[in-house]
């Protein structure tokens, strides 16, 4: 037995946590029986190099102790003249809350405090999703957070909250290549914090202010429960059970049926129920950007748009004005292009910067009335991590951390409506749909809105003019094709560059799966990544028609894209499919 010098931090912190796992998993620790786990963790992981700038604070509680004699030679062999034993017991002791503190939030997370976590982070500040899932005979079930990936921007990052790992179904994307990656791993990659401090703040939002957290959970931005593929399974299987009911002539077992498939007309029932009422808030809350918007086209008449095609399309400007509307003042200073689907429901809403040049946004973004509490924020963080140590700073507070990263959303060049999911529609679809039109011959394809404004106020002969709104063909956008222009000739334009080109190789396999057997490619001349590009004088539709007369077959496009040296892609390269012959 010995006097162990405890300082009152480390008491207090360990106390409070203590009090919570022992509540949580009824158990008795105490930090006497701890202690020897403590000074195995530090021995076997801990760093002597920190020892001598741990005991800052020169308060300490008394405390006699049990040591195994085993433990205590050990340590002994670690002092020197600048480390006493009470150092290295005091640092082993702290040390240990980290490991203690992971272990306990493993064992306690929820999906609710995961939410917390992942909007403490900023990881769904762009709304997020619920997606039930199981895995049949298994006994595992759970429910998936689904959101924008941190790490490449896809739609499709998920959160597994049962054992806190993460993923997405983007290719290259680390969050899909990396099969043990979780949510603190990723908080390490984008947030280039210390595994220690995202410990301690995880503990901090989710378990220790819990409660007073919960409120948060209301505020965040929920989008539509996408059920498309649960749906179709239970059509499927009601298809399947009514052919078994026309079967079967045994009373018993078609009561059974039946009752299996009024239980399925249920569920399917409540699913399309919740996505209206997501679809209706969605609604409200893109009318309201459309009412604060102006017609102010400067940024686009520089650069060759025609100002009644602008107009046509409902474009519209928010300026500098501060609304009651939360979402509204997060797209100040950008030209927003309202995206409707194919039966003209207002569907999203993406809206783009004025500012091209990221170095000059964010300068210009600082000095805003609004923005500029979130730039504040972000530089108190930043000294309060460099200077932690030396206790300069305050500790930055949960709005800090909310308003940090805000900076970053605002700071995008392109931002997307709240509940808008992309790969579920073509932009201008909707315009062809109206007329009605009956005699398309092709269909062009490009990647971005400017692209398709840009193409369409040409009102090119029997050709229809889509964006899909990024350089990734979705299912869904090959089954509107699919749908509206089964017979026309697909031409891929996406943007002249690595993404670009892989997008176009990867769109033409899709479109081939779904039957479109003419598909062709735009090969933009040199210096011209896409049809922005091109300037808007009185040659530019006698440049675009032409740019459209040399587009190439599969087989010299996959070619010249290898000479070039834009497509590098292995898998892409020896991809043994064959190409589809152009008729």
């Amino acid at each position: 037995m010995f006097t162990f010098r405890l300082n009152l931090k480390t008491k207090k912190i360990y106390d409070d946590m203590l009090k919570l796992y022992n509540e949580h998993f009824n158990t008795k620790f105490t930090i006497a029986s701890i202690l020897p786990y403590a000074v195995e963790h530090f021995l076997n992981h801990g760093n002597t190099n920190y020892l001598k700038h741990y005991n800052l604070i020169k308060n300490y509680y008394d405390q006699e102790f049990m040591l195994e004699k085993e433990l205590y030679i050990q340590i002994k062999k670690l002092q020197n003249n600048d480390i006493t034993l009470q150092d290295i017991l005091n640092f082993a002791l702290n040390l240990y809350i980290i490991p203690f503190k992971a272990k306990f939030i493993k064992e306690t997370i929820n999906l609710n405090r995961m939410l917390l976590i992942l909007n403490h982070f900023g990881f769904i500040t762009n709304g997020y999703k619920i997606k039930p899932t199981s895995k049949k005979n298994s006994g595992y079930e759970t429910e998936f957070i689904i959101t924008y990936c941190p790490l490449c921007g896809h739609d499709s990052f998920y959160v597994n909250p049962d054992n806190m790992q993460v993923g997405c179904y983007k290719n290259k994307c680390m969050a899909n290549l990396s099969n043990k990656l979780d949510v603190i791993g990723l908080i390490q990659i984008t947030h280039k914090q210390r595994y220690p401090d995202i410990i301690n703040t995880i503990f901090d939002v989710a378990i220790k202010n819990y409660k007073d957290n919960v409120p948060e959970i209301e505020k965040l931005q929920i989008g539509i429960i996408r059920n498309s593929g649960r749906k179709k399974g239970i059509k499927k299987r009601i298809k399947e059970l009514e052919k078994l009911i026309e079967t079967y002539q045994n009373e018993e077992i078609t009561a059974d049926l039946n009752k299996e498939i009024s239980e399925l007309k249920k569920e399917l029932d409540e699913i399309i129920k919740r996505e209206n009422e997501e679809e209706k808030i969605i609604s409200i809350k893109n009318h309201i950007i459309m009412r604060n918007g102006i017609k102010k086209y400067d940024y686009l008449l520089k650069k060759g748009f025609k100002k009644e095609t602008l107009e046509e399309l409902d474009i519209f400007y928010l300026g500098e004005n501060v609304t009651k509307d939360y979402q509204t003042n997060s797209m100040r200073y950008r030209i927003c292009f309202p995206i409707f689907s194919a039966d003209g429901k207002l569907a999203g809403i993406q809206a783009r910067s004025i500012i091209d040049d990221d170095s000059s946004r964010s300068e210009f973004l600082k000095e805003d009335c609004l923005f500029k509490t979130y730039w504040e924020a972000v530089k108190k963080i930043s000294l309060y991590e460099r200077y932690s140590d030396a206790k300069l700073y305050p500790e930055p507070t949960l709005e800090d951390r909310h308003n940090a990263q805000m900076w970053k959303k605002v700071n995008k060049k392109i931002l997307n409506s709240y509940g808008f999911n992309k790969s579920e529609h073509l932009y201008l679809l909707n315009k062809y749909v109206e007329k009605n039109y009956k005699e398309v011959i092709r269909v062009i394809i490009v990647e971005g809105l400017k692209d398709a404004v840009k193409l369409y106020s040409y009102n090119l002969n029997s050709t229809v003019v889509v964006s899909s709104m990024g350089c990734s063909l979705s299912d869904e956008q090959a089954e509107l094709l699919k749908k509206y222009f089964s017979g026309a000739e697909i031409i891929l334009g996406y943007d002249q560059d690595y993404s670009g080109v892989e997008g176009n190789i990867k769109a033409y396999h899709k479109l081939a799966d779904a039957g479109f057997n003419k598909i062709s490619f735009i090969q933009y001349p040199n210096r011209t990544k896409d049809f922005g590009d091109f300037t808007g004088d009185k040659d530019t539709r006698a440049h675009i028609v032409d740019v459209l007369k040399n587009r190439k077959p599969y087989n010299i496009y996959f070619m010249n894209m290898i000479k070039s040296g834009l497509l590098l892609d292995k898998k892409l390269l020896f991809n043994s499919r064959k190409f589809i012959p152009q008729v």
